[in-house]
C-alpha cells in the first residue's frame, strides 16, 4: 500500500471521495503517462501542475489533454518510462 497507494485509497472508501471514469467518458491516451513512478514522471506532472496553478476546482481530463497537446515535449519527458508492474 505504500507503494502503490491506491490500494489504500480503494480500502478506505470512508477517508476519501473516488471517482470513477468509464472508457466513454475518459478515452485512453497511450501515448500520455500521467502516473508517477520515477523521477521523469514527476517532471511532467509538475509542470502541468505549475501550469494550472493555483488550482481553482477539479482538474479535467480534458484540460490535462489540451495542455499536453500544446507543450508535446512534456509527453516525450516520460515517453520512454515502462509501466510498473504490481
Amino acid at each position: 500500500e505504500r507503494e502503490h497507494v491506491t490500494f489504500y485509497i480503494a480500502r478506505h472508501p470512508d477517508q476519501f471521495t473516488i471517482h470513477r471514469f468509464h472508457d466513454e467518458q475518459f478515452p485512453r491516451f497511450p501515448e500520455v503517462r500521467l502516473c508517477v513512478d520515477t523521477v521523469e514522471d514527476l517532471e511532467v506532472v509538475t509542470r502541468i501542475l505549475e501550469a494550472v496553478a493555483p488550482i481553482d476546482g477539479p482538474l479535467e481530463p480534458e484540460a490535462v489533454l489540451a495542455m499536453i497537446r500544446r507543450n508535446p515535449e512534456w509527453a516525450q519527458i516520460n515517453a520512454r518510462v515502462q509501466q510498473k508492474d504490481f
